[in-house]
């Protein structure tokens, strides 16, 4: 990334501003949830700006729209990838195992 600029943070530690990716020059918005760090655009945006988020997740920002050049502001709860729906999913059926399994052999040993 060739600029990176933080605007925001919650009481969660979520924190949300922009970059500007270095192969394309776009500047997009971001979102840094614990370390994992997410790409956010609007659908038809370019130079997208993520300036809050609340303890909610909800986000404001502002975007450029091209297609009639006009900045454009936007609130909005960002949707999980589905990869980390994937991972909730396997964590929550790891769980449901295990508690299978203890309830399973607590029954064996009785």
């Amino acid at each position: 990334m060739t600029f990176t600029q933080a605007l925001g943070v919650n009481d969660l530690g979520e924190i949300v501003g922009s970059y500007v990716d270095p192969i394309t020059g776009v500047q997009h918005g971001y979102i840094d949830n614990g370390g994992i760090f997410t790409s956010f655009d609007p659908p038809n945006s370019a130079m997208t700006t993520i300036n809050g988020i609340n303890d909610k997740g909800d986000i404001v920002g502002f975007y450029t729209n091209p297609t009639i050049d006009t900045v454009d502001g936007f609130v909005g709860t960002p949707v999980p990838e589905p990869s980390t729906w994937a991972m909730m999913l396997a964590g929550f059926a790891g769980l449901g195992l295990l508690g299978y399994r203890k309830a399973r052999r607590g029954a064996l040993a009785t």
